[in-house]
């Protein structure tokens, strides 16, 4: 009897904070937190707004290890859409365009949040 090689499959999913707790307990709470978060963002562009999540791909199907992370709205476009268009809590169902990161963004994001947290 032949024993089949070992295939390796490994997910390896980063959960990154904001930059200030988000307080998800009611309307008034959410924006607080939220406009605190914005606050400390624009002082780094490193920061997320409401947090992230990357996921890291491993695989002996795969030559080398894949990073994904997608990104959508631009912070500037978040506070319009709060504040200037009075969507509110709604912007958290808006529709923006997406893009995925290039690995030079995601190595970025996770050295810099690697030291902060």
């Amino acid at each position: 009897m032949e024993i089949a090689p070992f295939e390796m499959h490994e997910i390896i999913l980063y959960v990154i904070a904001p930059p200030y707790p988000i307080n998800w307990q009611g309307p008034a709470d959410l924006l607080n937190s939220a406009i605190k978060s914005f606050s400390k963002m624009i002082f780094s562009f490193q920061y997320r707004f409401i947090g992230h999540t990357i996921v890291v791909l491993k695989s002996s199907h795969i030559e080398e290890t894949k990073a994904y992370s997608i990104s959508g709205a631009k912070p500037i476009e978040v506070f319009k859409g709060v504040f200037k268009e009075g969507i509110g809590l709604g912007i958290l169902g808006g529709i923006f365009k997406a893009y995925i990161e290039s690995p030079h963004k995601i190595e970025s994001t996770l050295r810099f949040n690697s030291k902060k947290r």
